[in-house]
C-alpha cells in the first residue's frame, strides 16, 4: 500500500506489528514501511523489505534518494505503534510509587491536594513536568491525557514541555471551585477564565501535536453552575472533555448527596453537557447499566486504570462487559493512583484484573462467566483504541497508509552489558511469542528508539540515525 511519497525521510525494513481492531494482532514480515518529511507513513509493503525491495524503493525516488536513513531491523526487533496513556496527573509524579495506604477521598487529602499546591511555584513545575514527559517518552507513551493542576501558569508549562519534548496528548487546566481546601480552591469565574485562557494559549502554539481539554476535576469539586458552564465551553469550541466518573464507593455516595437532583452520578454530567464521543471519563468501576446505556448512547469513552484501582482499592472493572456492550475503552496509568509511569504496565495489570474477575466469577458459582481479555486486547486498548476515544484514530494508534509515524523500536536483544539482554528469548520462540514475551517481560530498557509524528523524541543508543543513503 503506497500514496504519494513527497520527500522520503525515513525507510523502515523488518516486522512490524500492530492490532488494526480489537482482537485482531496483524504481524507483518519483512516489511518495507517508508515515511515522508511530514512524518506520515506513506507506503506499507508487507514481503517489501528485503535489500531488492529497498533498492527498487529507493531507485524510483531517483534523486529524491539521496536523504533517505534506512533503518534495518534484526531478528530480536520489531517496530509496534506508540502506546497511548487515556489518563493520567503530570503533577502528582512527584510522589509516584508512593502513598498507597489509603482510599481515594483520604488519599486526596493526604497527598495530592498538599502536593498539588506547590505547582504555583513554576521552578517546581517545570522540574517535575520535564522529567513526568522524559519519563513516560522513555516508557513508550507517544501520547498522553494531562490532568494538570487549577494553576495557569504551571499548565502553559505542562504544554510547552511536551511541545519541546515532542510527545502528543491534551492538556487540561483542572477546575475546583467547590469541596476542596481552601489553598486549591479558585472561584467559578477564575475556574472558566483560566480554562479559556489555557485553551487559547495552547491553540496559540499551532502544532497538530497538542489539544486543550475542558478538565473539570470531578463532579464533588465543581459546582453545578462550573459544571454546566464547562459543558458549553467544550460544545461551543468543540474541545473534549476529561474526568472522573464512578471510581470509589464513597466518592458515588458523596456525589448523591451533593447532587440530589441528578439521577445517579453519570447523569450529573450528562445534564450538564459534558459527555459525548470527544469525552473520557477515567474508572467508570461502580456503573450501574442504566448509566452504562447512557454513557454508550453518547459515545462517551473510558480510560480504563487498573494499577489505580488496586492500588487506592476502589474496585475492578468489568472492561470485557464494556466491550460487549460496544462501550470504548483505553488504558491509563492514572498517575499517581497508579503506581507505573508505563502502560506496559497497565496491559498486564488489565489482564490480571480480568483475569481475577473470572476467577471470581467461577468461585461463586454464576452462570455466565465473562471471559479474560487477551493479549490482542489489552495491546489494541493500550494503542489504537486509546487513540479511539481521543479522538485519534486516524491519526495513530496502527500502522497505516497516511497516519503519522508515532512508533517503538523494539529490541528484545538490547544489549545491557556483561553478556545480558533486555528479555531472554530462545529458538522456538516466533514472532508472536516475541511480542508476548515484551508484554509480560520488557522495559524502557527494550525500547531503543521512539518517534512522534517521525520526530526521534528518545534513544537509548549513541548513533541513533541507522544508515544514511549516500549521494
Amino acid at each position: 500500500m503506497t500514496k504519494d511519497a513527497g520527500t522520503i525521510q525515513h525507510l523502515f525494513s523488518g516486522t512490524c506489528i500492530d492490532t488494526p481492531e480489537l482482537g485482531k494482532l496483524r504481524i507483518m514480515l519483512n516489511t518495507l514501511l517508508a515515511v515522508n518529511e511530514l512524518g506520515r507513513i506513506v507506503a506499507l509493503v508487507e514481503g517489501g523489505g528485503g535489500n531488492e525491495g529497498i533498492q527498487t524503493y529507493l531507485t524510483k525516488m531517483g534523486d529524491r534518494a539521496k536523504e533517505v536513513t534506512i533503518h534495518r531491523l534484526g531478528s530480536q526487533e520489531f517496530l509496534f505503534p506508540g502506546l497511548v496513556d487515556t489518563h493520567l496527573h503530570a503533577p502528582q509524579y512527584v510522589f509516584t510509587g508512593t502513598g498507597g495506604d489509603t482510599p481515594l477521598l483520604e488519599w486526596l487529602e493526604k497527598y495530592t491536594f498538599p502536593q498539588e499546591s506547590r505547582f504555583k511555584d513554576l521552578n517546581h513545575a517545570q522540574h517535575v513536568y520535564e522529567r513526568c514527559v522524559r519519563r513516560l517518552l522513555r516508557n513508550g507513551t507517544t501520547t498522553a491525557a494531562y490532568f494538570a493542576t487549577m494553576h495557569v501558569p504551571a499548565t502553559k508549562v505542562l504544554a510547552d514541555t511536551m511541545l519541546r519534548l515532542g510527545q502528543r496528548g491534551w492538556v487540561g487546566k483542572v477546575c475546583m471551585d467547590a469541596n476542596s481546601p481552601a489553598f486549591l480552591r479558585e472561584t467559578h469565574k477564575e475556574a472558566l477564565e483560566g480554562t479559556r485562557e489555557i485553551v487559547s494559549y495552547i491553540q496559540s502554539l499551532d502544532t497538530p501535536l497538542l489539544r486543550p481539554c475542558v478538565t473539570p476535576r470531578f463532579a464533588i469539586s465543581c459546582a453545578d453552575e462550573t459544571l454546566r458552564s464547562l459543558g458549553n465551553l467544550a460544545s461551543t469550541m468543540s474541545l473534549p472533555v476529561q474526568s472522573h466518573l464512578s471510581e470509589n464507593k464513597g466518592e458515588c455516595e458523596a456525589v448523591r448527596q451533593l447532587f440530589p437532583n441528578h439521577a445517579n452520578y453519570t447523569d450529573v454530567y450528562h445534564e450538564t453537557g459534558l459527555l459525548g464521543p470527544s469525552t473520557v471519563m477515567a474508572h467508570c468501576i461502580h456503573l450501574s447499566q442504566e448509566e452504562k446505556k447512557v454513557i454508550k448512547a453518547t459515545g462517551t469513552g473510558i480510560s480504563h486504570c487498573p494499577g489505580s484501582n488496586f492500588s487506592l482499592r476502589s474496585g475492578i472493572l468489568n472492561v470485557r462487559s464494556l466491550l460487549q456492550q460496544n462501550i470504548p475503552v483505553g488504558l491509563g496509568t492514572d498517575v499517581s493512583g497508579g503506581y507505573g509511569t508505563s502502560i506496559m504496565g497497565t496491559m498486564r495489570e488489565a489482564i490480571t484484573a480480568s483475569r481475577l474477575l473470572h476467577a471470581l466469577s467461577e468461585e461463586r458459582g454464576e452462570k455466565e462467566t465473562l471471559e479474560s481479555l487477551t493479549l490482542e486486547e489489552v495491546l489494541y486498548l493500550a494503542t489504537l483504541g486509546g487513540a479511539g476515544i481521543m479522538g485519534l484514530a486516524k491519526e495513530v494508534g496502527s500502522f497505516e497508509v497516511g497516519k503519522s509515524l508515532d512508533v517503538l523500536r523494539v529490541n528484545l536483544g538490547a544489549d545491557l552489558g556483561g553478556g545480558d539482554v533486555a528479555v531472554d528469548t530462545f529458538g522456538q520462540d516466533g514472532p508472536r511469542e516475541k511480542l508476548e514475551k515484551w508484554v509480560n517481560l520488557g522495559d524502557d530498557r527494550t525500547l531503543t528508539h521512539v518517534w512522534v509524528s517521525g520526530k526521534l523524541v528518545h534513544t537509548t543508543l549513541e548513533n541513533e540515525a541507522g544508515t544514511r543513503i549516500k549521494a
